[in-house]
């Protein structure tokens, strides 16, 4: 249920159509509804933060892609990647 509200919720209703500037297409008009997908999109954010931190060596580059996880690299500097590790984000969307 999580992944869905983040995949298919926050993801794909709110930010994939602000950052392709299709507000036309937007369909999450309800504010109430965008309320509701934000903390799972923050929690599965969390999930991936922890798996890297658990994977991530001393040096390590973190690359990260995309706007489905445009909170990982604050999440990653919240938990405290183990030192010299190189956090990069990639946003392959056009933004407006």
């Amino acid at each position: 249920e999580a992944y869905a509200a983040y995949m298919t919720g926050y993801s794909s209703t709110v930010l994939w159509p602000i950052l392709h500037n299709q507000l036309n297409t937007y369909t999450g008009a309800d504010c109430g509804r965008v309320t509701n997908l934000f903390p799972p999109y923050t929690r599965v954010n969390d999930a991936f933060a922890a798996v890297v931190k658990s994977n991530c060596r001393a040096g390590d580059m973190v690359w990260v892609h995309s706007h489905h996880l445009m909170l990982l690299p604050e999440k990653l500097r919240a938990v405290r990647l183990p030192s010299n590790c190189v956090i990069s984000f990639f946003l392959h969307a056009p933004f407006p």
